[in-house]
C-alpha cells in the first residue's frame, strides 16, 4: 500500500519558472524511481520568510503530493535538498486524514458568503458582584512587628 506524503520546498526567490522545474526534477526522480507517483503539484509563487534563511528575506515555494511505497524515498529526498544550493528548505510530512479539507462548490460558497454579513448577537456581558469578604484587607496576625507569630 502506498503512503501519502507532502514535501514543501523553499527555493531560491530568483529562479525562473523553468528553474523552479529543473530544481525539483532529481526529487521526483527518486520519488518515481523507488515506485512511488506525484499526484499534484502546487507552486505557490514568492512569498516574504517569517525569518531570513541563508540572507534570503523571501523565498519560492513550492508544494510538492506525492505517494511512494518505501521510507527509503524520504531520505533520499532530504539528502537531494540539502545538497542543492538552490533548495533553501524543505519539509516533508505523512498528512493525516484530518487534513483533507474537502472543497467548497460555488453554491455552498455564497451561502456560507451571504451568512456572513449577517450581523449576529452578542450577548452583554455578565456582571458579577465581589462579596463582602473579598473585598476586606488582610490583616498580619497580632505578635511581631513582621506579622509571624512567636
Amino acid at each position: 500500500m502506498a503512503k501519502k506524503y507532502e514535501t514543501l520546498f523553499i527555493l531560491k526567490p530568483d529562479l525562473s519558472e523553468d528553474e523552479v522545474g529543473e530544481n525539483l526534477k532529481p526529487v521526483i526522480s527518486h520519488i518515481e524511481g523507488d515506485g512511488g507517483s506525484v499526484t499534484s503539484e502546487d507552486r505557490w509563487g514568492k512569498k516574504r520568510l517569517a525569518y531570513p534563511i541563508k540572507k534570503h528575506k523571501y523565498g519560492y515555494y513550492f508544494l510538492l503530493k506525492h505517494e511512494g511505497p518505501k521510507g527509503e524515498t524520504i531520505a533520499k529526498i532530504d539528502r537531494v535538498t540539502r545538497l542543492s544550493e538552490n533548495i533553501l528548505k524543505a519539509m516533508t510530512v505523512k498528512p493525516s486524514a484530518s487534513w483533507d479539507i474537502p472543497k467548497v462548490e460555488e453554491g455552498d460558497a455564497k451561502k456560507t458568503s451571504e451568512k456572513a454579513e449577517e450581523p449576529t448577537k452578542t450577548e452583554e456581558p455578565v456582571k458579577v458582584e465581589a462579596s463582602a469578604e473579598a473585598e476586606a484587607p488582610v490583616k498580619a496576625e497580632e505578635g511581631s512587628e513582621d506579622g509571624k507569630p512567636e
